[in-house]
């Protein structure tokens, strides 16, 4: 093999060589202070809650209440500190539920209102999670006994 063809090649590949040095200098610093941003973005997860809405029910009857926790993506989020406060005809009441891993407390109250006319009642769902607050009113009424 002739003495220019071998070293050409060998220049050939200095070169290309020297190209990926360049192209790793010039990348390498985005994606490095790309990672961490991405990191923080993954892990900022902003809290949302729903909670379904009770028909009216009729007096004696259980009112189940259940609040679903949730981020930005509809992924669920556990460990969410729920708050059940309940306005009912015989006072108020508070219940404290902490979600499961599907992101959902549940709190039911047996609800009665001793006079023939009806009664709205109201609940109050507070959730606590990461720093951040949500709340949630519902409305649904008792329908008077005898």
């Amino acid at each position: 093999m002739p003495a220019s063809s071998a070293s050409h090649r060998a220049a050939h590949r200095l070169a290309g060589a020297l190209c990926l040095a360049v192209l790793a200098c010039v990348l390498l610093p985005g994606v490095i202070a790309a990672t961490p941003a991405a990191a923080q973005q993954r892990a900022a997860r902003t809290l949302s809650i729903s909670v379904n809405k009770p028909g009216s029910v009729a007096s004696g009857s259980k009112v189940t209440l259940r609040c679903r926790a949730k981020d930005q993506t509809g992924k669920a989020i556990r460990g969410v500190n729920v708050t059940f406060r309940w306005r009912l005809p015989e006072g108020t009441r508070t219940q404290t539920r902490t979600t499961n891993s599907s992101g959902v407390a549940t709190a039911a109250r047996v609800t009665t209102c001793g006079s023939a006319s009806d009664y709205r009642a109201r609940v109050i769902v507070t959730a606590t999670w990461g720093g951040q607050t949500r709340k949630v009113t519902r409305y649904f009424i008792i329908i008077g006994g005898t």
